[in-house]
């Protein structure tokens, strides 16, 4: 059995904008070295409204027992849309 990393993926959210926003969401999919098959189940955390200037963490925990490359994506969605993505290679 190949080791397993535990790993933490944390994005920083930030209102940049000129009022407070409303409650949003941010999920986490794992993905396998070629970018296609999920290979976890998503995580979809509800976070509430920021206010104007104001940052938060948002985190998922994830155990890689993969020896090739794994995706890790966050989306920030609002209203169910994807707003805005982060991604990194692990």
């Amino acid at each position: 059995m190949a080791p397993q990393a535990r790993t933490v993926f944390s994005i920083e959210v930030i209102n940049g904008g000129n009022a407070a926003s409303q409650p949003y969401s941010v999920r986490f999919e794992m993905r396998d070295h070629t970018n296609s098959n999920q290979i976890a189940t998503p995580t979809t955390d509800v976070m509430p409204a920021l206010g104007l200037g104001a940052s938060t963490l948002a985190s998922a925990t994830i155990v890689v027992n993969d020896a090739n490359t794994v995706f890790l994506h966050a989306f920030l969605l609002v209203n169910n849309q994807k707003i805005d993505s982060a991604h990194l290679s692990v």
